[in-house]
């Protein structure tokens, strides 16, 4: 197996008919790959990106379709370290390389306002072309992405 790693973060890709991790020039039909599976090598923790984005909704509605799909829309690090995935291995690529949608715009993270205050209207979401992270109101519409645990 193959790998790309820096400092920060490791990409490899899943096949999901037999569940190897396997180099793109070696999993058959590339259209076949669902999950990319990120790993930050620095702090020691991976996780499953879907190809697909599900689209831009709001926050609850993002909450509520990746829990159907059983997943979640991702923490803030684990958005932080898909930035670093781009910048330095061109995610981008290997995504459309598989037929998936790019990586761009904010994305919702599952995390909400940390202040009691602003709980119920705040929640983080990461912007994927530069890393900036910042607390919207959750009636806005932002880019969701399936994350699964590994």
């Amino acid at each position: 197996m193959k790998t790309t790693t820096n400092c920060f973060t490791q990409v490899t890709v899943i096949s999901p008919a037999t569940g190897d991790e396997n180099i793109l020039e070696n999993i058959g039909n590339p259209q076949d790959v669902e999950w990319i599976v990120i790993e930050n090598t620095k702090y020691h923790f991976k996780f499953k990106l879907h190809k697909m984005s599900l689209g831009r909704m709001d926050y609850n509605n993002a909450l509520e379709e990746t829990e159907k799909l059983g997943g979640r829309p991702g923490t803030r690090f684990e958005l932080i370290t898909l930035y670093n995935a781009i910048m330095t291995h061109d995610l981008n690529s290997i995504i459309k390389a598989i037929g998936g949608d790019p990586l761009v715009g904010y994305h919702w993270t599952e995390e909400s306002d940390e202040d009691p205050q602003y709980n119920a209207t705040y929640a983080w979401n990461v912007r994927l072309t530069s890393g900036y992270v910042t607390g919207d109101t959750k009636t806005y519409g932002f880019q969701v992405r399936l994350i699964s645990a590994f």
